[in-house]
């Protein structure tokens, strides 16, 4: 499979008590390449400093860590080959979110 255009991630970490979106964010892009296998990977990883969108410290609590985009990706069989569109289920990748314990 080869990755036809750049591709990163937008993510949210949602305060688990109120349901309110405290910190978002986006991965580094991952560039057009070749996936030659199903066993060749890349990890977008993505910081986040415990403040929230005003730049404030967030209380102590639970926090959930979500996508939120893109919806689809492109792709095609080599570089030169017709495209496809394959559209994601961020219930499957998020499968829940991950769970991150603040405390004071």
């Amino acid at each position: 499979m080869y990755l036809k255009e750049s591709l990163e991630f937008s993510i949210e970490i949602i305060d688990v008590e109120s349901q309110q979106v405290v910190w978002s964010g986006k991965t580094p892009a991952l560039p057009p390449m070749n996936f030659p296998t199903w066993e060749k990977y890349e990890i977008l990883a993505f910081t986040w400093n415990q403040y929230d969108l005003n730049g404030k410290p967030v209380a102590p609590g639970t926090y959930m860590a979500r996508v939120v985009s893109p919806n689809s990706i492109q792709n095609s069989e080599t570089e030169t080959s017709k495209v496809h569109t394959q559209n994601l289920n961020l219930n499957t990748i998020n499968r829940g979110g991950q769970p991150i314990l603040i405390e004071q």
